[in-house]
């Protein structure tokens, strides 16, 4: 019955973080999506994981005062997985993080045909520099920048003066030091910090 249960436990256990892969692998230009999913979602994803620790934790007592040595274990071990990931992130935030990076790898990797089509009609003799957003709300948005030059990645105190003038006033002058490598020249990129 027990063994029945855990199984039962797994979707509630796996879903989420796949769902927010899934949610960021998204191949589309969602304006506004991130305010509206990010702000519902970990909290719902947090009383998931908590209802199913405890779950769990129920199972695993259960099995040891039955005796039932390997139930016990197995019982705990999704328990003891997520206290420490929780542990090792250091906030309700950060855990769910590496499945946005995951689904924003997948995302850039769906459109990359289509940013490489911009990126071949790009002037030459200047720096080519190309800004494709994804989502945000008010004041801050993300998005993957083309940039030859990978100026984008360095600090804005070293980046040259003919960098800073062509990309004033665009939304790379508003970039926050956040900047990821994602592949050859393209970064992923908040903006608006």
């Amino acid at each position: 019955m027990q063994s029945l249960f855990l199984r039962r436990l797994g979707p509630f256990w796996l879903g989420p973080p796949l769902l927010v892969v899934a949610a960021e692998a998204v191949p589309v230009e969602r304006s506004g999506y991130g305010a509206l999913v990010l702000p519902l979602f970990i909290p719902l994803l947090s009383v998931i994981w908590i209802a199913t620790l405890g779950a769990c934790v129920l199972i695993a007592s259960k099995q040891l005062r039955l005796k039932q040595w390997s139930a016990a274990v197995l019982a705990g071990i999704p328990s003891s997985a997520l206290l420490i990931w929780i542990a090792l992130c250091g906030n309700v935030y950060d855990p769910v993080r590496p499945f946005e990076y995951a689904g924003d790898e997948l995302h850039f990797l769906a459109r990359k045909p289509a940013y490489d089509a911009q990126v071949a009609g790009l002037p030459r003799g200047r720096i080519r520099v190309a800004a494709f957003d994804w989502d945000g709300w008010a004041f801050m948005w993300d998005g993957v920048v083309y940039d030859e030059t990978d100026q984008i990645a360095m600090p804005k105190t070293r980046r040259s003066k003919l960098w800073l003038k062509q990309t004033d006033n665009t939304e790379l002058s508003v970039t926050c030091d956040g900047v990821t490598f994602l592949w050859h020249h393209y970064y992923h990129v908040t903006y608006g910090c």
